[in-house]
């Protein structure tokens, strides 16, 4: 079976890892009124759930170079076209969330005569412009979760000249695999040098973290390629690392091995073709409307903590569910009708547009 005809399943395989990874960042922001409500157990795991965009960052380099490794050649032309899809992917939701982010905080400053928090007009602008988390700002601010967004439009930036010059198709397996072992190893290096725990310090060190990891995406791509048999005990193998992986970051929290648990679920997931649980039609869905639960949930939840939580009381359960529930309504009523019809129009426009250039 060649690697093509394999593309859809896989893909809506590792789009549900995508939509399962979204909802563990969204229980990772909203832990506080959801403790009290969960065993300790399980509140450990939705402690970790900033490690999820971790794994957004090997998928997005894994997707891109499975999707448009061949499509670039060394002409501008490709290029850019290439830039273009993904600006009209991911930058259409990004300014909306920001815009209404922006109706809250002129609000709230109408109202109380101060804002909520800090919210700089130079963070909004960087935001304007996708580059605020380029190592030019000095904390989060406005749609925090959106710095992610950042560093991987700069990651798309590198895509180009990762293909040209790095001819990943000729190098051997070996040589494939020590290099994913070698920059996790080195990201682990990166984070003990500057004194950060592994996910801390994102305003100095998400870029470099974002870049190395989409890197291995890339680099998983090419071995994943290798081979278009279906092998099950191939697929329990990974399974199977990737657990003693979780394991080793239970009893380390400093072990370098984040990226490399990513690296292998999302091997053994994309191989596992018959009866793969992520092929399930509501985890696709989830997976498909996840960019927009990424980036409308934190908005959300400032919302709800302001007219839902009070100070010293424990939020009832069914209010916090109800949160969960009309952002499930939220991400599909953005995914319908502003992220895809965006995106359409932009590409569409751009299709018009080039005929009359030529």
């Amino acid at each position: 079976m060649s690697a093509p005809n394999r593309a859809v399943p896989q893909l809506d395989a590792l789009t549900s890892l995508r939509g399962l990874a979204a909802w563990w960042v969204v229980l990772y922001h909203t832990r506080s009124v959801l403790k009290p409500h969960i065993s300790a157990d399980f509140m450990e795991f939705v402690k970790n759930g900033d490690l999820a965009v971790d794994m957004f960052f090997v998928l997005s380099g894994f997707v891109m170079y499975l999707s448009y490794s061949s499509r670039i050649s060394r002409s501008f032309s490709s290029v850019q076209d290439f830039l273009y899809k993904r600006f009209a992917r991911v930058y259409p939701l990004h300014f909306f969330i920001l815009l209404c982010f922006l109706v809250y905080v002129t609000a709230f400053f109408f109202y109380s005569g101060e804002l909520p928090g800090k919210y700089s007009s130079t963070y909004f602008l960087q935001s304007l412009f996708l580059v605020q988390n380029w190592g030019i700002s000095d904390g989060l601010q406005w749609n925090v979760p959106a710095w992610s967004i950042s560093t991987e439009f700069f990651a798309y930036l590198c895509f180009p000249v990762l293909v040209f010059f790095l001819k990943f198709r000729e190098w051997p397996t070996w040589v494939l695999g020590t290099t994913l072992v070698v920059t996790a190893l080195g990201l682990h290096l990166y984070f003990r040098v500057l004194g950060f725990n592994f996910t801390g310090g994102i305003e100095q060190t998400g870029l470099l973290r974002c870049v190395a990891q989409f890197f291995m995406g890339m680099i998983l791509c090419v071995i994943y390629r290798r081979d278009d048999r279906q092998n099950a005990f191939k697929i329990c193998a990974l399974l199977v690392i990737a657990a003693a992986l979780i394991a080793m970051r239970v009893l380390e929290k400093q072990a370098p091995v984040i990226p490399l648990i990513w690296v292998t679920l999302i091997l053994g997931f994309a191989l596992w073709q018959r009866s793969n649980p992520l092929l399930a039609r509501p985890l696709v869905w989830l997976g498909d409307i996840s960019y927009a639960t990424y980036l409308c949930h934190y908005l959300g939840f400032i919302v709800f903590k302001h007219v839902f939580v009070k100070a010293g009381q424990v939020t009832p359960l069914w209010l916090v569910m109800g949160f969960y529930l009309c952002l499930l309504i939220a991400s599909h009523l953005l995914f319908r009708y502003i992220e895809k019809p965006a995106q359409r129009w932009l590409l569409r426009r751009r299709a018009q547009l080039q005929p009359a250039q030529a």
